[in-house]
């Protein structure tokens, strides 16, 4: 699947599919359900990818309280 073909099934920008390939940006909840339900994901796949996603946002968000002290 293309990143054109998964924004037009997600509703989300080429740009932001863009952006999470990357790691430039961490994905919002809704954004996660939208992609594991398009991809059909099953459950234990999907749980995985909100638990990654979560330990990114953790880390980076530790890391830019490091940063600001």
């Amino acid at each position: 699947m293309t990143q054109e073909q998964l924004g037009e099934a997600t509703g989300l920008s080429v740009r932001s599919i863009r952006d999470l390939e990357r790691e430039v940006s961490c994905p919002r909840v809704s954004t996660l359900r939208l992609l594991t339900q398009t991809w059909n994901l099953p459950d234990a796949q999907a749980a995985e990818l909100h638990r990654l996603a979560r330990s990114r946002r953790d880390r980076t968000r530790r890391l830019l309280r490091q940063a600001a002290e």
